[in-house]
């Protein structure tokens, strides 16, 4: 999981959340990081941006439902640790350090409590 954080991405519509993070999968893409172009792939999916090729009802399902309370919860733990490492000025290898660890617990935290739940009912 090397990438330099640095290099940044130009001009980055922050405003229209889409358009930054395709911004950035096409930057992780370019650098040749694995999945980036699917990850990009997905977010065109759910962003109806035009000129893109309808996405499968199967995908349109997945991404048109709505926000669980866990995705929630892990939108928050990411905007949060977002916020405090630029508070405290983190360096870049720090950075992704700090951020490798919240995106994995936030990407299993939905599975995690499904296990947690099937152990606490036997």
């Amino acid at each position: 999981m090397e990438s330099r954080l640095s290099s940044g991405v130009s001009r980055i519509a922050w405003e229209s959340p889409h358009r930054a993070l395709l911004a950035i999968a096409q930057q992780l893409q370019s650098e040749g990081v694995p999945l980036s172009e699917l990850f990009g792939e997905m977010i065109l999916a759910s962003s109806c941006v035009d000129g893109t090729d309808p996405p499968a009802p199967a995908v349109v399902e997945l991404l048109s439902e709505p926000m669980t309370a866990a995705e929630s919860v892990g939108t928050l733990m990411l905007a949060k640790t977002a916020a405090r490492a630029r508070d405290a000025q983190l360096d870049d290898e720090a950075l992704l350090r700090v951020m490798a660890f919240a995106s994995v617990l936030v990407a299993r935290f939905e599975t995690y409590l499904a296990e947690r739940d099937a152990r606490d009912r036997t």
